[in-house]
């Protein structure tokens, strides 16, 4: 899937349609936005009703609260301006020329600024606020994917932006709806779901960006443990964790209180997307594999693609 896709980037590499990326999204990401959208609804009839029972003034303090959000997005791009390095065409450029084919190949038109920072207890995170986008990467983290591992930044990018574009991929009005109710923190409970869902759709688009199932997994490995322990994790143990989550109470109230899935639960979700939509990939992928740990890995699969042959 996506690999016979025209036009093509300067680097000669295909660029995706809407069409395209709505098949690489997560499955369930349409079913949860309907829910976020039913939590939403109760939120936009409160708004109104409080607007029009205070003659506007309600409008004001909302105005009022856009305002302390663009300060806040101004003063947090400062902080990163002057603590950090900003990727551009002179500073780390093989990251920046990255970092643009990867925007263009997904139709991906908003501005996004790429730090790197010294410390940090979070690898790389999307900072998002208005049409501003800031990819904050840890500099530990590019040094550990540098060289050889250059596929793997590719997957850390193109996953953020993949997260980003797959929310597009639904009618605008919709998306604005959620994405407003869950700025307010209301209802985030049945917001969550359609984040979640989102963030899996980027880690499934950055795949089909970088056509590399090992590098992939690879990224999640470091984001999981750091680059030098990386490669000594076990995708069947991995799996096996991801597979216990989803059978207890508390595995799934940790899932359910945050907009982001387990990172183990990321690693078994985009092999058995790779498994379906890209089957060499996962086929090259799992040749490393035993016998014994391919049938415990497929096994803790959670069936969101359908019943494979073979």
């Amino acid at each position: 899937m996506g690999q016979n896709t025209q036009p093509s980037t300067a680097s000669g590499k295909p660029v995706y349609t809407t069409d395209q990326l709505r098949a690489l999204v997560h499955p369930k990401q349409k079913r949860n936005l309907i829910i976020a959208l039913l939590a939403c609804v109760p939120v936009i009839l409160l708004f109104c009703a409080i607007s029009i029972f205070t003659n506007g003034i309600f409008m004001l303090v909302v105005a009022l609260a856009v305002i302390s959000l663009w300060f806040i997005r101004s003063f947090v791009k400062a902080q990163l301006i002057g603590s950090s390095a900003r990727v551009s065409p002179d500073n780390f450029p093989a990251i920046h020329a990255l970092a643009s084919d990867i925007c263009s190949r997904v139709g991906f038109n908003e501005p996004i600024d790429i730090f790197l920072v010294e410390d940090g207890t979070v690898n790389a995170y999307l900072w998002q606020l208005f049409r501003t986008n800031f990819l904050v990467i840890n500099s530990k983290t590019v040094e550990e994917m540098s060289g050889s591992n250059l596929g793997q930044i590719a997957w850390i990018i193109a996953r953020f932006v993949g997260a980003v574009k797959a929310k597009q991929t639904d009618l605008v009005l919709l998306r604005t709806a959620v994405e407003a109710t869950e700025k307010a923190k209301i209802f985030n409970l049945f917001i969550y779901p359609y984040l979640r869902s989102t963030q899996y759709s980027g880690d499934q688009i950055g795949l089909a960006i970088g056509q590399d199932l090992g590098a992939s997994i690879g990224a999640l490995n470091k984001l999981l443990v750091g680059g030098k322990l990386g490669p000594d994790v076990s995708i069947s143990a991995i799996s096996a964790q991801a597979h216990s989550l989803r059978a207890t109470f508390f595995g799934w109230l940790t899932t359910m209180l945050s907009p982001f899935p387990h990172l183990v639960s990321r690693h078994i979700n985009l092999l058995e997307f790779a498994r379906f939509h890209y089957p060499d990939f996962y086929g090259n992928y799992m040749e490393k594999q035993t016998s014994a740990e391919r049938h415990r890995i497929e096994g803790c699969m959670p069936g969101h693609y359908g019943t494979f042959s073979g």
